[in-house]
Order: C-alpha cells, then sequence, then structure tokens
C-alpha cells in the first residue's frame, strides 16, 4: 500500500470524566478590580440614578424612625420598608445593567427598563434570598466553618437568577456547580475585595470623626445622624456597582472556564440540611430567649430573696444580742 495514500489514524477521543476541566485560569483578584473600576467610571451615571433612590429612602427613613415622635417613626419604618423593597429591585437592575453594558458597550441602558426587570424576578430574587438566608441561619447554627465554606459557594446565586433564570434551589446549586473545585480561589478574590470596601469604610469612619471634631456635634445627635446617613450613601453609591461588577466578570470567567458537569445532588442535600436546621433555630430562638430571661429573673430573684434572709438573720442576731446585754445593764445597776 502507498504511504501516501493511507488515511490518517486519528487519535483517540479520551473518555469524558466526571471532574471538572478548566479551559482557562481565574482571571486575579487585581484584574477583576482594575476591569470593575473602568465599568464604574464608564457608566457611573447610570449606576448612580439606579441606587440613589431606594437607598435615599432608607437613610431617610432610618432617621425618622431614630426620632422621639411616635408619628415620625411610624413614617420612618414604612419608607424603610419601601426603599427596602426597591433597593432589591435595584441591586438585581444594577446587575442587569453591568451585564447589557459588558455584553454590547454601545447598548443605550434604561433605568425604567431595567427596573421593569428587576420587578418582574422581584419574587424569585427573593425567594432564592430567603432561602440563603435560611441555609446560612442553619449552617452558622453549626459553627463557623460550615457557614463559611456554604457562604462561598453560593455566592453567585443571585446572579443565576437574574442572568439565567434559575430559580429556588437551582440558583444555589449552579453557583456550588461553577466554584467546585475552586474554593479556595474564590474565597480570596471574595475577601480581596471585601477588603477595599473595609477600607473605605475606615476612610468613611474618619471623615465623620474628623467633622464631628471640627464643627463639635455630639455622637447620636440628629446632625451625626443625618452626616452618618450621607457618607453612608455615598459609600454605597460609589462601591455597590464597583463589588457587582467585580463578582459579574468573575462569575463570566467561571462560566467560560467550566466544561463539564458537576454532580449536585448531595450539595443539594446538605442545603436542604442547614435550611431544615435554619427554621428550626428560629423557631427555637424565641424558646431559648424566654428560658435564658426567665432564667435570669428567676436568679436575681432568688439572689434578693437570699439577701433578705441574709439581712432577717442579721437583724435577728442583733436583736437577740442586745436583748441579752439589757438585762446584764439592769443588773449592774
Amino acid at each position: 500500500m502507498d504511504p501516501q495514500n493511507q488515511t490518517p489514524v486519528q487519535a483517540p477521543t479520551p473518555a469524558p470524566s466526571s471532574a471538572p476541566m478548566l479551559s482557562a485560569p481565574l482571571i486575579g483578584a487585581v484584574d477583576l478590580f482594575k476591569y470593575a473600576w473602568g465599568m464604574y467610571k464608564k457608566n457611573w451615571s447610570i449606576f448612580t440614578t439606579i441606587l440613589i433612590f431606594p437607598y435615599a429612602l432608607i437613610y431617610i427613613g432610618n432617621a425618622l424612625v431614630s426620632t422621639e415622635n411616635l408619628a415620625l417613626l411610624v413614617l420612618g419604618a414604612l419608607i424603610t420598608i419601601v426603599g427596602f423593597v426597591l433597593s432589591v429591585v435595584a441591586y438585581t437592575s444594577l446587575v442587569k445593567s453591568v451585564h447589557d453594558l459588558e455584553t454590547n458597550p454601545s447598548a443605550i441602558v434604561s433605568v425604567k427598563d431595567q427596573y421593569s426587570f428587576g420587578f418582574k424576578i422581584f419574587w424569585s430574587v427573593i425567594l432564592v434570598g430567603i432561602i440563603q438566608a435560611l441555609v446560612s441561619f442553619g449552617s452558622l447554627a453549626l459553627f463557623l466553618i460550615p457557614a463559611i465554606i456554604v457562604g462561598v459557594y453560593v455566592t453567585f446565586s443571585y446572579f443565576g437568577v437574574v442572568l439565567d433564570g434559575k430559580k429556588g434551589f437551582s440558583a444555589l446549586t449552579e453557583s456550588f456547580s461553577l466554584v467546585r473545585g475552586r474554593w479556595w480561589k474564590i474565597l480570596w478574590r471574595i475577601i480581596f475585595v471585601a477588603l477595599v470596601n473595609l477600607l473605605l469604610s475606615v476612610v468613611i469612619m474618619g471623615i465623620q470623626f474628623l467633622l464631628s471634631s471640627l464643627t463639635g456635634y455630639q455622637h447620636n445627635s440628629s446632625t451625626d445622624i443625618m452626616v452618618s446617613s450621607i457618607l453612608n450613601m455615598i459609600l454605597v453609591l460609589f462601591y455597590m456597582p464597583i463589588g457587582v461588577a467585580y463578582l459579574y466578570k468573575l462569575y463570566r470567567t467561571l462560566k467560560e472556564t467550566e466544561v463539564a458537569e458537576i454532580s449536585t445532588v448531595v450539595f443539594k442535600r446538605w442545603l436542604v440540611t442547614f435550611l431544615v436546621v435554619g427554621i428550626v433555630a428560629i423557631v427555637m430562638l424565641p424558646v431559648f430567649v424566654v428560658t435564658v430571661i426567665g432564667s435570669s429573673v428567676r436568679a436575681r430573684q432568688a439572689a434578693i430573696e437570699a439577701v433578705m434572709r441574709a439581712k432577717a438573720q442579721q437583724d435577728a442576731i442583733q436583736q437577740e444580742i442586745s436583748g441579752q446585754q439589757a438585762p446584764a445593764g439592769s443588773t449592774t445597776q
């Protein structure tokens, strides 16, 4: 046979593996932050417009709640609730806006359209938030380490809801499938962005302390609360879009580098277990508090009774001594 006419032998295709296969390394924390900063610089006005109204309501409501007027307190509570609801919608809108601007930089982002989308999936976001909160509480009830492990695994649950249409437990298991095998790398990147946030918070506290020292207003005064609210809102408007863009880019990188399916059956069972533990812990918490308070009251009452009995015994002894001394004095006379 002519060697030139031979058909090349095709190399055998490797059998699929159940382990995750990564096509590229994850983007580093510094590069993620550079991306997020660039995204913020280009689109800060859009992000600020999305966030400013709900968080302004929250801080105004908190200021009213701190007053001693009952009517203002009730009004402040209602405003805070409305602000919280809108903040959930705003966060969803922010994630969607970052995604739209990343996939189409020339896109014109409408705040109205983003809010409409946020309201559309509001209950899906709330459901995932409730599940994640209960799971976190349940894992925390079993000490800190399980809570940290689970918390890192479910970091990207909200992105699964907003960008991939996941609902309920599927959003959490989707996040797990992305983080699995890269837990430590994700933990470091989360710590990095959290440290930057902590640094900015310290700067804000320093500015507040400096203003207090220069103007002389008292701690927890109305002026102090107003200044604190304004500074904290500035921090939210500035850093929340950066944090969201940071996590969004990390989420996209995880999606792009994972090319194999990962079983999430065991992890879902753990989620359900932690969820049940969280529900039980919440139900038992009032009972525990009442028990502790009752034990404290009973212990305090017992201590008071013991002191009163000791005092009564001391008075009785003094009276007995006085009674014995009186006859002795009359005999001497």
